[in-house]
């Protein structure tokens, strides 16, 4: 019992850092991190993405986000033979890796005093364990492929 409202501390001191993601069910789930989320490093990551999946058909679902519709974007996607998937506006619900997301953010922002390093190596390490779960995809896959 309490008479008071409880006070949820969150961390409000932490490094700004730019993280890309990407969430699969038959591969290599893959995150990094970029100076910014300009068209280059979409593109960058998206080989990485390759890389990290080299035999394996590829869809990647993106919001609107500019530099996921760029013609360079495009064509780099084209060039490593994947298929993207733009989704409508303001429709984060139909992409599963928002849900790995908001449990990332929930878990990391009772985390405090971290450096950018340790900052990325703790995100590196909890969406390599949300990743590893399927569940994030299976409404979105019985609701869309099945």
């Amino acid at each position: 019992w309490s008479f008071r409202k409880p006070v949820l501390v969150r961390n409000m001191n932490v490094s700004r850092v730019n993280i890309f993601g990407f969430y699969t069910t038959n591969g290599n789930s893959v995150v990094d991190f970029k100076e910014d989320g300009k068209t280059d490093n979409v593109c960058h990551f998206l080989e990485t993405v390759r890389e990290e999946n080299p035999y394996k058909k590829i869809l990647v679902i993106l919001d609107n986000y500019k530099p996921h519709t760029m013609d360079k974007t495009l064509e780099k996607a084209r060039e490593l033979g994947m298929i993207l998937v733009n989704l409508p506006p303001y429709s984060p619900d139909l992409n599963p890796i928002e849900q790995l997301w908001r449990m990332l953010k929930r878990i990391f922002s009772l985390l405090f005093n971290l450096t950018t390093d340790e900052v990325k190596k703790t995100i590196r390490e909890i969406y390599r364990i949300l990743s590893a779960r399927t569940s994030f995809a299976d409404k979105w896959i019985d609701t869309y492929i099945k």
